[in-house]
């Protein structure tokens, strides 16, 4: 048995939510490396040269390595971020030249191990570093040199935006006799399936809905409201207490007394309540 109280439950469940900062970031340089091999198409056409795909692919993956590079030095940013004027500066430009060195090294050498597994005759090392330099050391160098710039406005620009009004309900309506009345959201202990209805447990209280459980996980948080079964949906601020069947499955006790199965086939969503109690 696992008891835990319904206040401590919250800090350990996961949100599922979106990394809004990510996507912009992976879609530039994911469209920075399209537009290169673009125009080395467009290079060779008008020169009437030679265009191999693969080698055009493999060479600009040059610019898709930003991604992990930018992406992992967020937190040396923030430290050169705190410091003066000065002492920023010299930073900036360190960074921006060991990044940019690390960059090219790794970059060369991920094409001579791809071409060496692609092509019989693979590049050399000291080939593909040649052209590295010559060709693109000097973008490198800037944009590096720039990022904390850029990702210093964004995460402004982000801060600055007034706060997006909830898409999900803090409560809704339900029938008591010839009545409608609003009950709060965060007092729904569960909302069982009872077709062609779902019944809604506000403490000993009983509702009927016209939602079914699909439509009411539209309009709830699922960080609060987690699907245990196929049919119920539970409040996790409101489960005192586990119990377990010894089958994967576990007998859930809420705050009003009332008893829920957790069944293991959904047990993505609440798998984390038989670890964290106490």
């Amino acid at each position: 048995m696992i008891k835990t109280p319904p206040f401590s439950i919250p800090k350990h469940f996961p949100e599922f939510r979106s990394n809004s900062r990510v996507a912009p970031f992976l879609f530039f340089w994911v469209l920075v490396y399209i537009l290169a091999i673009f125009q080395d198409y467009i290079s060779a056409e008008l020169r009437s040269t030679g265009f191999y795909w693969s080698e055009t692919m493999l060479y600009n993956t040059y610019w898709l390595w930003f991604i992990p590079l930018l992406y992992g030095v967020q937190v040396l940013y923030k430290v050169i971020a705190s410091k003066g004027i000065f002492p920023k500066i010299f930073l900036i430009i360190l960074t921006s030249l060991i990044l940019t060195a690390l960059h090219i090294i790794v970059f060369t050498q991920f094409f001579v191990f791809v071409s060496g597994l692609l092509y019989d005759n693979p590049h050399r090392f000291s080939r593909i570093m040649e052209s590295a330099l010559s060709n693109q050391v000097y973008i490198t160098l800037i944009s590096y040199a720039f990022a904390p710039l850029f990702m210093n406005y964004f995460k402004a620009s982000i801060a600055n935006e007034p706060p997006k009004a909830s898409i999900f309900k803090d409560s809704i309506m339900v029938k008591k006799g010839n009545k409608r009345i609003k009950i709060g959201v965060s007092d729904i202990q569960s909302i069982i399936s009872n077709r062609p209805y779902s019944e809604i447990s506000v403490g000993d209280k009983k509702y009927l809905h016209n939602h079914n459980l699909k439509k009411f996980e539209g309009i709830l948080n699922p960080n609060i409201f987690i699907r245990v079964h196929r049919s119920a949906l539970v409040n996790k601020k409101h489960i005192v207490e586990l119990t377990s069947r010894g089958n994967g499955d576990y007998d859930a006790t809420l705050s009003n007394g009332s008893s829920i199965r957790f069944s293991r086939h959904y047990r993505e969503f609440w798998s984390l309540f038989t670890t964290t109690g106490t």
